[in-house]
């Protein structure tokens, strides 16, 4: 999520953008201070000293430089790659609470009638705001902690948007030719 704050100066958009930030777990990034470091002097020496116009240049060169980023690719890669997803045939309500550090991610099974899935085994992958979904992102250990309801936690180390996918595997016997086997269908 990006969430951009624009106004006059001096008009609160730091201050607001820092509490928006952490109320929401976001990164925050002030733009003038993107610029101070870049031109390694104050807002007020540049304006001083280059006039409001240079300001306006490196400030909309910043800008496109990082809305055109590494950082962007990977968040569009994680988006194409979550909508193209598999499609749940099942009903599987997925919810996620961001608490302390940690992110509880609780699955709600139910059948077509509505009635409580009890027989699944879920399995979870995440994938970090960083865009890995490797040996080092956390895994999701399902537990299922009433009828239907079934949960995991995993720790949120990094800033941004984690992408969650559950996956609901169920063990059914069939018997085919006389042989009875067991088969494990995703829902």
């Amino acid at each position: 999520m990006k969430i951009y704050l624009i106004g006059m100066p001096g008009s609160g958009k730091s201050t607001l953008g820092k509490q928006l930030a952490d109320k929401l777990y976001l990164s925050f990034v002030d733009l003038d201070k993107v610029i101070e470091d870049h031109e390694q002097k104050d807002i007020t020496a540049i304006f001083l000293e280059n006039g409001e116009d240079h300001f306006r240049l490196v400030e909309s060169k910043l800008l496109r430089e990082w809305a055109g980023s590494e950082m962007y690719k990977k968040f569009w890669e994680q988006t194409v790659g979550w909508s193209l997803r598999g499609v749940e045939t099942g009903k599987l309500t997925v919810s996620t609470e961001y608490r302390d550090g940690m992110v509880r991610v609780t699955v709600d099974a139910r059948d077509d009638r509505n009635r409580p899935l009890t027989d699944l085994r879920l399995k979870g992958a995440v994938t970090t705001p960083n865009g890995t979904n490797d040996a080092k992102s956390p895994d999701l250990k399902f537990e299922q902690k009433a009828g239907g309801s079934y949960e995991a936690e995993f720790k949120a180390e990094e800033a941004g948007s984690y992408f969650i996918n559950a996956q609901a595997i169920r063990s059914s016997e069939v018997v085919k030719d006389g042989v009875k086997r067991v088969v494990e269908e995703s829902d």
